[in-house]
């Protein structure tokens, strides 16, 4: 092979340097695909990239073969020169090998059984390896300039165009991840690879038959006014650079991962909240509207009593659809202090117990829309409660304020529950988790105590984040 670097006194000075950065950049570029893999992705370029690594990993020592055979040459028999140079090229085009099965895999169908061009490479390096043991001057033949220009010519092109239309195909794949440095760096590497398939296998040591008698070094040399392993150098760099920034994809893959996890679970919780409300506030209403119809069957119902009571029913069933609409339309409630007063009013007017309250409504009118509907229906959920299971002649609701916080103790005098006895029912279970849910979302705590005389519950929550004018982040309504 023709030594250009012969023509420019400075550019032989730092020959080696050259060669150390080329090798360099693909060897580092290998090592931190082959760290920052991870066989979780479901990327096309993911799964092909560690043959890239491979690729990049054995060019990388094949290319600093040009600068430590030269240096120790001197001090080593001829033979073992040649077993280095013969390693060297056979690293060299091993690495092709790899180049190329790293494109066809962009070209291979979902679901069909993948086919590698590496094992056949693999074989036939240890095969011309072990000729090498047995007879050193047997492979005499690789190490010239014609090889060099052949497996350029049939190794290097092919290969390095595979690799570049490859990546071209992955756009739509990493466009889908929304970053525009991202498409960048792709755009870079499938420049940079394009250019190494014409500077890398198209430049080839001069020789006397087409196109080497052509496009060669030495034409490059003349033409540009600098040696083409300079330009490749150059190149490597730019690939190794810009694919190092591709592989950020794996970040934004996990980011975009993560926000379909985070859009599941707000959906999630969103169908809890429904959940919550059409039992807490809907279905507490029909049951009371049931209430009412079974007091109209005893005997001794007034004609005026009647009438009163399908009144209540008729508005009670208006409100009911108004309350569906509103989860609809997920309008979001303005408190004035009366909603909370409201449920109990509501509740007393239905049971048949008194319910006594103790509040200010100038008090309550501090708590945010979202905190007002959440302690309605806690206290909507108590006293439904009460009314089906405690046989209960009374009860109370009493509002407490505190310098950090407001409490809420709903207690009434019916027959109890021992508090290691579990609900038999799942409605039941379900409506004293919704409580705790409910309470759990105004940063607040619940403590239910059951006794033979009868049954509190006791709610605590903090200002911070529950009244108006102060960030909250409850999103339970």
């Amino acid at each position: 092979m023709l030594d250009v670097f012969e023509w420019n006194p400075l550019i032989i000075f730092n020959r080696p340097t050259l060669y150390f950065v080329y090798g360099l950049a693909f060897f580092l570029l290998g090592f931190a695909i082959l760290v920052q893999r991870r066989k979780s992705s479901r990327l096309k370029l993911a799964e092909t990239l560690p043959l890239l690594a491979l690729f990049a990993l054995i060019h990388g020592l094949a290319e600093w073969g040009y600068l430590f055979i030269p240096l120790h040459e001197p001090y080593l028999s001829s033979n073992t020169i040649l077993g280095l140079k013969t390693v060297q090229i056979l690293l060299w085009i091993l690495s092709f090998f790899f180049l190329i099965c790293f494109g066809l895999a962009f070209f291979q169908k979902p679901g069909r059984r993948k086919f590698h061009l590496w094992p056949i490479a693999v074989i036939s390096v240890l095969f011309v390896f072990l000729l090498w043991v047995i007879d050193p001057t047997v492979t005499f033949w690789l190490v010239n300039d014609k090889m060099e220009i052949f497996a350029r010519y049939i190794l290097c092109i092919p290969g390095a165009s595979l690799a570049a239309f490859g990546l071209n195909r992955q756009r739509e794949e990493l466009r889908n991840l929304g970053s525009k440095r991202l498409m960048r760096n792709l755009e870079l590497s499938v420049v940079g690879f394009a250019g190494y398939a014409l500077a890398g296998g198209l430049v080839v040591p001069k020789s006397t038959f087409f196109p080497a008698s052509f496009i060669n070094i030495v034409s490059f040399q003349k033409i540009f006014g600098f040696p083409v392993e300079l330009f490749r150098a150059g190149l490597g760099t730019l690939i190794a650079v810009s694919i190092l920034n591709v592989l950020r994809m794996y970040e934004l893959e996990d980011q975009k991962r993560l926000a379909e996890i985070n859009r599941r679970e707000a959906l999630a919780a969103e169908r809890e909240r429904i959940s919550q409300d059409l039992h807490d506030g809907v279905i507490q209403s029909i049951y009371a509207v049931g209430l009412t119809l079974q007091r109209l069957k005893k005997p001794g119902v007034s004609e005026s009593q009647w009438t009163a009571q399908l009144d209540y029913v008729l508005n009670s069933l208006d409100s009911v659809i108004t309350d569906i609409r509103r989860y609809i339309q997920n309008l979001m409630l303005q408190n004035d202090g009366k909603e909370v007063l409201g449920a109990v009013n509501w509740m007393e007017d239905v049971f048949s117990f008194p319910v006594k309250v103790e509040a200010d409504s100038g008090m309550l009118s501090r708590l945010s829309p979202a905190a007002a509907e959440h302690l309605s229906l806690v206290i909507r959920e108590a006293l439904t409660n009460v009314s089906k299971h405690a046989q209960a002649t009374n009860a109370s609701v009493c509002f407490r304020t505190g310098s950090d916080g407001l409490e809420i103790e709903i207690k009434d005098n019916g027959k109890g529950l021992s508090n290691e006895e579990p609900a038999k029912e799942n409605k039941e279970k379900m409506g004293l988790r919704n409580i705790k849910s409910r309470v759990a979302a105004l940063n607040g705590n619940c403590e239910i105590v059951f006794t033979e005389t009868g049954t509190t519950v006791q709610v605590w929550i903090p200002w911070e984040g529950n009244v108006i004018g102060e960030k909250s982040e409850n999103t339970g309504s």
